[in-house]
């Protein structure tokens, strides 16, 4: 077996299986004729202690017109926004704004001459419901530490960093204890070894208003001279509207949504 990792073209020999990792993920592939197999498992450790049996694994095959001589592996985001929980809320009078960079777990998705085969979440996580009954939507869930600098010792191959400027245009106190982070706009890139997304800037109307979000094209002001690996799962609008901050509940009922 041949252990690879980083991001891109990946070369695949015959009659070799192999294993490329970031973090708890490992990702199988091998060729066997004209066919393309792939397998993934999540660890319970990170990195991984050793390599899965590959008879225990759940093999996905594709059969091509010519055997495969390389596949691209590369970062994506979530398929569903993403609800960050700072370690610490905090407040934001009227008026004020402020700059974040939380950093948000990684898909992986695997290509063969342009066409998504596969993809899979790197570090699993739990999915919640946001808003009220009437009005609402599944998303995923994770904490983060969402400071206003960027600690190297925080780095982690999987984590993308994703500034986020919040502007408080309301009369009233805004608490920052959840942000509903819609990531599909988002694009990857690549600086110094840390993945990074484009900037969200977001501005607060008030509790009974939506947000006004946008996306900006390029990539951060703190990595400017970045490498674009990933486009967005949805082109980037100009300008959304979305509830950003409401509240986030668990509802009776959708305990399926954990895990």
């Amino acid at each position: 077996m041949k252990i690879v990792t980083g991001w891109g073209d990946q070369f695949i020999g015959e009659k070799d299986t192999y294993l490329w990792h970031c973090g708890p993920l490992q990702l199988y592939y091998k060729v066997i004729y004209d066919e393309l197999w792939l397998a993934y498992h999540h660890s319970d450790s990170e990195p991984p202690e050793q390599p899965a049996d590959e008879t225990t694994l759940k093999w996905q095959r594709w059969s091509l017109k010519k055997a495969a001589a390389s596949i691209k592996i590369l970062p994506t985001f979530p398929d569903l926004p993403v609800i960050i929980k700072p370690e610490t809320a905090f407040w934001m009078t009227p008026g004020v704004k402020t700059r974040v960079y939380p950093r948000i777990p990684l898909w992986i998705k695997v290509l063969l001459d342009g066409e998504a085969l596969l993809e899979t979440p790197i570090l699993q996580i739990s999915k919640t419901w946001f808003g009220d009954f009437l009005d609402g939507e599944i998303c995923y869930w994770i904490k983060s530490y969402v400071r206003k600098e960027i600690l190297p010792e925080q780095h982690q191959p999987f984590l993308a960093v994703s500034p986020i400027q919040i502007a408080n245009r309301s009369d009233e106190e805004l608490l920052v204890d959840k942000i509903c982070h819609r990531v599909d706009q988002l694009s990857i890139f690549e600086y110094d070894n840390q993945l990074w997304s484009n900037e969200t800037r977001i501005r607060y109307r008030g509790q009974n208003d939506v947000s006004e979000i946008d996306i900006l094209r390029k990539a951060p002001p703190e990595a400017v001279k970045a490498k674009l690996l990933t486009d967005p799962r949805t082109p980037v609008s100009n300008s959304i509207t979305a509830k950003t901050f409401a509240s986030l509940k668990e509802l009776p009922g959708l305990g399926f949504l954990r895990g």
